[in-house]
């Protein structure tokens, strides 16, 4: 996929399963499809600095998720082009720093 699609259209992760689940209609009843191991992808690494222990915890908030490593992705962990605009209104307010949405 990545040598035929752009960039922004590569799949996070992959799963396989050995036949799809389908709905009376005969469609993939996406609400039966299992939930994908991201924890299995990334290695956690904590906060090493004050100001990363400070946006690991914007980010916890934000996505409702614990714990949140150094490495780990915005959009992968469920963030959104709207989270993304309350994430920069927070970095603003705690750093006296604007952020791009392109930065983050």
């Amino acid at each position: 996929l990545r040598n035929k699609l752009p960039r922004y259209m590569h799949p996070s992760y992959n799963i396989t399963v050995q036949s799809l689940p389908l709905t009376a209609n005969g469609k993939v009843d996406r609400k039966k499809l299992p939930d994908p191991d991201i924890a299995a992808t990334t290695v956690y690494e904590a906060p090493r600095t004050a100001t990363e222990r400070e946006l690991t915890v914007i980010w916890e908030e934000l996505l409702q998720r614990s714990p949140i490593g150094i490495h780990d992705n915005f959009f992968a962990l469920g963030g959104h082009s709207l989270k993304g605009i309350r994430l920069m209104v927070r970095v603003a307010k705690a750093f006296n720093r604007r952020a791009s949405i392109r930065t983050i």
